[in-house]
């Protein structure tokens, strides 16, 4: 175990940490008529799509820690990909569906999607991309040992 962390590593840890960043930190998700953020007045199914979001860039992030510590992230990197591509799904579907409690009856097209959740998607998409490039470079490596014995 090296203390050098892979391309596939970082680019995952920092879709992770924009994504981080942006379901605790940004206030700018959606407009009507004022911004708000991920978790105000999203209900159970927001509440869910957040909580999957967070550990999709947690996972991200703890692989790369654990890279640099020097420390065995096998388990980490295995489970990163799945939450990665689930975490993409939670942040589309945070702008598919909107918030119920703030539509208060009004049609769909007075709300905005803002900043905010344009930075979720992005980090999303990057941690999906350096995670399936992870996955891949473990399953070229493992075929490659499979072939040799």
């Amino acid at each position: 175990m090296s203390g050098r962390i892979s391309v596939a590593d970082a680019v995952a840890a920092l879709g992770g940490i924009a994504l981080f960043i942006a379901v605790e930190f940004l206030d700018t998700w959606y407009h009507r008529p004022a911004p708000f953020g991920a978790w105000r007045d999203q209900g159970i199914e927001g509440t869910v799509a957040n909580y999957v979001m967070l550990i999709g860039a947690i996972a991200a992030i703890v692989t790369a820690i654990l890279v640099v510590a020097k420390r065995d992230a096998g388990g980490w990197r295995t489970i990163r990909l799945p939450l990665a591509v689930a975490a993409l799904a939670a942040v589309v579907l945070r702008m598919v569906l909107l918030p119920e409690a703030e539509t208060g009856g009004a049609e769909s097209s007075d709300f905005e999607l803002a900043t905010g959740i344009f930075v979720a998607l992005g980090g999303a998409v990057v941690m999906t991309i350096g995670a399936a490039l992870g996955a891949f470079k473990r399953g070229e490596r493992s075929s490659g040992a499979a072939d040799r014995l």
